[in-house]
C-alpha cells in the first residue's frame, strides 16, 4: 500500500461521513454474507426433503459447524482488524502490514486444529447432546464435509450447544424444530459481522488517532443499524413463523416446536443484534472485558435458566418447552443489555 493511498483512508476513515463509510466497509461482506445463508438455506431445503431425522441431525451439528466462522471472524478476525486499525489510525503502515501477514498463519494454523479436534470429539459430542441412530449417523456425516467449509464466537455456540442438548431431551421432533429456529438466528450473525467488522475499522482507526467522542458516535450508528436489520427479521418470524419454518418441513411437531421458538425468540433478535454490533465496535477500541462478561451473562442465564426450567416446571411438555424458549429469549435481551451499558459507561481512551 503507498503511503499517498493508507494517508486518503485514513482521512475518509476520521473525518468521512460515519454512516456511508460505514454501510460502504461493509457492503462486501454482506454479500459474502448473503451467499454463505444461501448456501445454508439451500442446504436446509434438501435436508428437509428428507425427513425429520434428517433435520434434527443438522440441527446438532448447526453450532459446531459455525462455531469455527465465529471464532475467526469474531474473535481472532476481529481483534486482528482492530490491532490493524490503530496501528493505521496512527499512521504506522508497517506495523499493520506485519499485523496482517501473522494473522494468515494464525487462521491456517487454527483451521486445522479446530477441523482435527472435531473429527475425533464430534461424535461423542452428538451422542451427549442426544443423538442416537440415524439422526446421529446424520449428524456425524454432516461435520465430516460441513467443518472444512465453516467458521464463527465461543460463547454464543457453546450456549446453543448445551440449550440444543436441552431440547433434545423433549424429542427428535422438538429438536428439529428449534433446529429450523436457531438456524435463522445463527444465520443473522454472518450478518451482523458485516457491519461488525467495519465497525472495528472505523471504530480502531478513530481511537487510534484520539478521536474518541467520533468513535463512539461509530459505535451507535453501526449498533442501530444491525438492531433494525435483526429485528426486522425476528418482527417478521414473530407475527408469521410459517414463512421461514414452513419452507422446511411439513410435520406438525417439528412445526410447533419451531413456530413456539419463533414466536418468543424472534422479539428478541434486534437485542442480539445490538449487543454483537457494540461487541465489535469495544474490539475496535480494545475496550473488551464489559462485553465479554455481558456474552458471559448470557451463556449463564441460557444455562442455568434452562436447566432450572426443566427441573422444576410442572405444566406439560410443551409447557416446559415453552419456558426453555423463554429463557433463550430472556438472555438474548440481557446480553444486549449488557453490552449497551459496557459501551455507555465503559472508558474508551
Amino acid at each position: 500500500m503507498s503511503a499517498t493511498t493508507a494517508e486518503y483512508r485514513r482521512a475518509r476513515l476520521l473525518t468521512g461521513p460515519v454512516l456511508p463509510t460505514l454501510l460502504a466497509l461493509a457492503a462486501p461482506n454482506v454479500l459474502l454474507a448473503l451467499m454463505q445463508a444461501l448456501v445454508s438455506f439451500a442446504d436446509a431445503w434438501f435436508i428437509g426433503r428428507l425427513g425429520t431425522e434428517g433435520l434434527a441431525g443438522v440441527a446438532l451439528v448447526f453450532p459446531i459447524v459455525i462455531l469455527m466462522q465465529m471464532m475467526s471472524a469474531g474473535a481472532m478476525g476481529g481483534g486482528v482488524s482492530s490491532a490493524i486499525a490503530r496501528a493505521l489510525g496512527a499512521g504506522d503502515v508497517g506495523r499493520a502490514e506485519r499485523l496482517a501477514l501473522h494473522a494468515m498463519v494464525i487462521a491456517i494454523a487454527f483451521g486445522l486444529l479446530f477441523t482435527g479436534v472435531m473429527m475425533v470429539a464430534g461424535p461423542p459430542l452428538y451422542r451427549l447432546l442426544g443423538g442416537s441412530g440415524a439422526v446421529l449417523s446424520n449428524a456425524t456425516a454432516c461435520s465430516k464435509v460441513g467443518l472444512l467449509s465453516s467458521f464463527n464466537a465461543l460463547q454464543t455456540i457453546a450456549a446453543a450447544v448445551i440449550v440444543t442438548g436441552l431440547v433434545g431431551t423433549f424429542g427428535t421432533a422438538a429438536l428439529a424444530g428449534y433446529g429450523l429456529g436457531v438456524r435463522l438466528e445463527l444465520l443473522q450473525i454472518p450478518v451482523v459481522f458485516a457491519i461488525g467488522s467495519a465497525l472495528v475499522v472505523m471504530v480502531g482507526t478513530c481511537i487510534g488517532a484520539g478521536d474518541v467522542k467520533r468513535a463512539r458516535r461509530i459505535a451507535w450508528s453501526g449498533a442501530g443499524l444491525a438492531a433494525g436489520v435483526t429485528g426486522s427479521v425476528g418482527l417478521i418470524v414473530a407475527l408469521w413463523p410459517g414463512v421461514w419454518a414452513g419452507l422446511f418441513s411439513s410435520d406438525a411437531a417439528v412445526l410447533d416446536a419451531a413456530y413456539t421458538y419463533l414466536r418468543i425468540a424472534g422479539w428478541c433478535y434486534a437485542f442480539f443484534g445490538a449487543g454483537i454490533a457494540l461487541y465489535f465496535a469495544s474490539q475496535g477500541a480494545g475496550e473488551m472485558l464489559w462485553p465479554v462478561l455481558a456474552g458471559s451473562a448470557r451463556f449463564v442465564i441460557a444455562v442455568a435458566g434452562g436447566l432450572l426450567v426443566l427441573r422444576y416446571c410442572n405444566g406439560t411438555p410443551t409447557d416446559t418447552l415453552r419456558g426453555l424458549f423463554a429463557v433463550i429469549g430472556f438472555a438474548m435481551i440481557a446480553y444486549g443489555a449488557g453490552t449497551v451499558a459496557a459501551v455507555k459507561w465503559g472508558h474508551w481512551k
